[in-house]
């Protein structure tokens, strides 16, 4: 188990590595946010290296957890638009709509 971690926390900083300058481009913006994150990979690659296993899972659990609550905050923000939106054309249809007689 710690070694098949250890071989895709490996994969991870490495893919990283390779596409860090575009990513890094894209995320001057919002430094520290998305999936490509050298420094937190490697980070959890040392704890790895240096067999606190479990520190290095609760890293990784702990930025999914954080991305999963970011994305849900988007998603409800989104939904709300969309509510908002559909509420208006309903309301502004009411609005022109001819009274009935």
């Amino acid at each position: 188990c710690a070694l098949v971690l250890l071989l895709a926390l490996l994969f991870a900083v490495l893919v990283a590595d390779v596409h860090a300058r575009s990513a890094l481009q894209r995320q001057q913006e919002q430094p520290g946010s998305g999936f490509i994150d050298t420094r937190f990979w490697q980070g959890v690659l040392n704890k790895t290296l240096e067999g606190n296993v479990e520190q290095a899972f609760n890293l990784v659990i702990g930025r999914m957890s954080n991305d999963i609550s970011g994305a849900m905050n988007r998603f409800t923000g989104f939904l709300d638009s969309v509510r908002r939106n559909v509420t208006s054309v309903i309301q502004d249809g009411m609005r022109t709509r001819p009274a009935a007689t």
